[in-house]
């Protein structure tokens, strides 16, 4: 049954996918009347630029961080991470005791 169903749904979308590639039997139009020029107008007067104003220079300045860890920690924060949590016992939610390094 499974099998037929998703046999008669893939005839239908080849089939459909087809007809739509193929457009059908569109009927062809009149081509429009031509239509005349309008009329040239005159050209617009040409516009002056405006005059830049002058910008305050603010002083910029540009500072790098190198280090962000804290308490005179060398190691990197998730080696760190890792230390404290094998030296600390942790809880689950059942308040079972865990063995550290164990999670």
């Amino acid at each position: 049954m499974t099998k037929r169903l998703i046999l008669l749904l893939t005839i239908l979308l080849v089939s459909g996918l087809a007809l739509a590639a193929c457009g059908g039997g569109a009927t062809p139009t009149t081509a429009p009347a031509p239509t005349t020029a309008p009329a040239p107008t005159k050209a617009p007067e040409p516009t002056k630029a405006p005059e830049p104003t002058p910008v305050p220079e603010a002083k910029f300045r540009v500072g790098m961080v190198s280090d962000v860890g804290t308490g005179g920690d060398p190691s990197p924060p998730a080696a760190r991470m890792r230390r404290e949590r094998a030296q600390s016992s942790a809880t689950c939610a059942f308040s079972q005791k865990v063995r550290p390094g164990s999670l």
